[in-house]
């Protein structure tokens, strides 16, 4: 009778044992997925702000690009307007 009590709370003390292991597993766990997700959003919101960067990139060049052929136009035209006023005297 003594054996069976004293077994009883050997494998009672086992279970406990192995749910708390399986408790710090699963935290372990977790908190190894909740650290995984953090480094994929991270990455995504980096490449996100590196796609807006290239855009915002590429709409100044258009914008520099535009300036500058509206300058040579003016300066075209005031070429223009000198060579016929040149003509014209």
């Amino acid at each position: 009778m003594k054996t069976k009590i004293l077994l009883a709370k050997f494998k009672t003390r086992q279970d406990k044992t192995r749910e708390t292991e399986d408790k710090i597993r699963d935290e372990k766990t977790t908190e190894e997925s909740r650290r995984a997700m953090n480094r994929v959003e991270q990455s995504r919101a980096e490449q996100s702000r590196a796609e807006q960067n290239k855009e915002q990139n590429r709409e100044q060049n258009r914008t520099e690009q535009n300036r500058a052929e509206q300058s040579r136009a003016e300066q075209n035209r005031a070429e223009q307007s000198r060579a016929e006023q040149n003509r014209a005297s």
